[in-house]
């Protein structure tokens, strides 16, 4: 992904449960009801998961699937696809290959956007020219794609469970400027939580270390093969500071995001400066923003969940 080091660099996968997004996004949500439900229960939530097939996106989409069945989490009701990190036919192969590893299969795949909505950006393979570590002779089973296209089935599962308490807009804003901006432009802050790469950089700056020898020594099928996919990208810096797991684990525990803060939020679409988010603190709020994250919180809860068997 381009200008990974940009203030405010957002990931490239949002979580809504029961909600409506662009295509491109992971979406999040909460049924609501009139009793306190319990954000934990497969009968008030459901996840869709939207990715650009890198090594993050399969951590996150793991944690997502071992909370589901382990911990009687929200129900992971698909994913879709879109280009990022990887071209859209590369990410389809590698939700195949992933829900393979998690025995997962029956989980269905919705195919997504190839290309933005204005212009083009090329990927800068972080984690490698697959998204997954670049493996040889990769074997995985077929999982054929729904015949329905992403965006649409969003919306039908948008109307499908209305009543959400809460929304999860989030992508890499440089992949598609304007599709950011349409959603930020209807944003309003009991809808819409944002969690900016900064944040994750500042409170979640884990070290390789601990990625490799604590969490990475989990002897899973699922973790080894995360391990694998991560090959590529854990010798490219000294620090451990993935967005799209973070997203997911908050969006499972919001416990873990200590502080939240409220903003008009907004993204430049034309100049040099094009793609960089601004926040206005002191304007009418238009969403609200995961600002101070607990780091131990946050180790502990990838370990809970991924030690499980």
């Amino acid at each position: 992904m381009n200008r990974r080091v940009i203030l405010f660099l957002l990931i490239s996968i949002i979580v809504v449960f029961l909600a409506l997004a662009l295509s491109g996004w992971l979406i999040f949500g909460k049924k609501s009801c009139k009793s306190e439900a319990r954000i934990n229960d497969v009968t008030e939530a459901r996840i869709l998961i939207d990715h650009d097939g890198g090594a993050d996106d399969s951590l996150a989409i793991f944690t997502a699937l071992l909370y589901e069945e382990k911990f009687n989490g929200p129900k992971v009701i698909g994913l879709t696809t879109t280009h990022g990190n990887v071209n859209e036919d590369q990410v389809y192969v590698n939700s195949q290959r992933i829900l393979g590893v998690a025995n997962r299969r029956d989980v269905p795949i919705y195919r997504g956007c190839s290309e933005p909505l204005i212009g083009g950006s090329v990927s800068d393979f972080y984690f490698g020219n697959d998204g997954l570590g670049d493996h040889e002779n990769v074997e995985y089973q077929s999982i054929a794609a729904e015949k329905e296209h992403a965006v649409f089935r969003i919306i039908e599962l948008s109307k499908l469970y209305p009543g959400d308490d809460y929304k999860e807009p989030e992508f890499n804003v440089d992949m598609d400027v304007e599709a950011y901006h349409i959603v930020t432009r209807s944003a309003s802050p009991d809808i819409v939580t944002i969690l900016p790469f900064s944040q994750v950089r500042t409170w979640l700056n884990i070290s390789n270390e601990w990625r490799k020898q604590t969490l990475g020594s989990i002897n899973t099928d699922i973790m080894k093969a995360q391990n694998s996919y991560e090959r590529k990208s854990l010798s490219k810096s000294r620090c451990w500071s993935t967005l799209d797991p973070a997203v997911v684990a908050i969006a499972l525990d919001e416990t873990i995001a200590e502080e939240t803060v409220f903003s008009n939020n907004s993204v430049v679409l034309c100049g040099s400066n094009r793609g960089v988010v601004l926040n206005d603190f002191g304007s009418e709020p238009n969403v609200k923003l995961w600002y101070r994250l607990n780091m131990q919180k946050y180790k502990q809860f990838l370990l809970r969940v991924f030690s499980v068997e």
